[in-house]
């Protein structure tokens, strides 16, 4: 599996209503912040390399409609994109919110962690309504 197979699955649980999505798993650790915006899941299966790590930002005043998911082909990190101000222009203009992501690994494991991150970063910044937005897959 790749890349390409983790975003089509997120694409279509994107789509389904809330009921329908994939089972987030409710472990006791399933990961830890690196700060107020970045959460890191621990997989509990593949190698020790594999990394799932998410990192929200919204832009302030503006509350998103969707969520730009910025994830590079090839393991790439895409945690610093939500950074860089072209994207941060275009989230505002097109009022998105922005996650960056770095996955090194395209199992079903994968996607439950996005959903995971989103979830336990949007609960702790207080932006819950964010877990209910549509994907924009870059």
């Amino acid at each position: 599996m790749d890349l390409r197979y983790l975003l089509l699955v997120l694409l279509i649980c994107s789509s389904c209503d809330s009921q329908d999505q994939i089972h987030i798993d409710e472990k006791e650790e399933i990961g830890k912040f690196i700060d107020d915006w970045t959460f890191e899941v621990f997989l509990d299966s593949e190698s020790n390399n594999s990394k799932a790590v998410f990192r929200l930002w919204i832009p302030d005043g503006i509350t998103p409609k969707n969520i730009l998911v910025l994830a590079p082909g090839g393991f790439g990190n895409g945690i610093g994109l939500v950074n860089h101000k072209e994207w941060q222009d275009y989230a505002r203009k097109e009022e998105l919110a922005l996650l960056g992501v770095y996955v090194t690994s395209a199992t079903l494991t994968s996607v439950n962690a996005l959903m995971t991150g989103l979830k336990n970063i949007s609960i702790k910044r207080d932006v819950a309504y964010v877990n209910d937005l549509p994907f924009l897959l870059t």
